[in-house]
């Protein structure tokens, strides 16, 4: 019989709840940039009440896994980059699925 001590499993519990508790935070970020394309870190941080640190934190993480993209207007002097969500046909890499296998194409 395997016995963990306390503080182990402690640990443990405490690291997952981390790990949901910021998956729910970017799911939600996510929902929200979704809902308000174009928004800049300072923007999205007012309007959701979070500190801009979190909003930081919680933007790279979605830029790493492909779900957020951003742009930064060429024009302006002090560029802010601009957060917007990437559609889930842009994150496929469509030359590694077999034409059969693809959707069709809209012809509209």
């Amino acid at each position: 019989m395997l016995i963990i001590p306390n503080n182990v499993l402690a640990t443990k519990v405490a690291k997952m709840k981390r790990e949901l508790e910021g998956e729910k935070s970017r799911r939600q970020l996510s929902f929200f940039i979704e809902e308000n394309q174009g928004l800049t870190n300072y923007e999205i941080s007012q309007r959701l009440q979070w500190s801009r640190g979190k909003v930081a934190y919680h933007l790279t993480k979605l830029l790493n896994r492909g779900e957020v993209r951003y742009e930064t207007p060429p024009a302006n002097p002090h560029p802010k980059k601009r957060y917007y969500i990437v559609k889930w046909d842009e994150m496929i890499d469509w030359s590694k699925i077999p034409p059969e296998k693809r959707p069709p194409e809209n012809s509209t």
